[in-house]
């Protein structure tokens, strides 16, 4: 479960970091906007498309990634404030 979690909060960040890259032409804020809601897309949504024909693992993998969609924006929010300034 550890390892699962782990690769759940990894996953997040990195899909944080590549939408924000692909969005810094709307600026910097936006830009930033766009990562998070990247980062944080409602993996619920698969996994109740999988019904009950997905394996156990993936399912874990599921319900675990949800911790770092709740966690992550209050982690990261001193950088977030950092990089697009106070009024974040």
């Amino acid at each position: 479960m550890l390892l699962v979690t782990v690769a759940a909060f990894v996953a997040n960040i990195v899909l944080q970091c590549l939408g924000t890259l692909a969005a810094l032409r709307l600026g910097m804020r936006s830009a930033i906007t766009v990562g998070l809601m990247t980062g944080n897309c409602n993996m619920g949504i698969v996994l109740v498309a999988l019904a009950d024909e997905a394996p156990f693992d993936t399912v874990m993998f599921f319900a675990l990634g949800q911790i770092p969609m709740y966690m992550l924006p209050a982690l990261m929010l001193p950088l977030y404030r950092r990089i697009a300034g106070p009024s974040v």
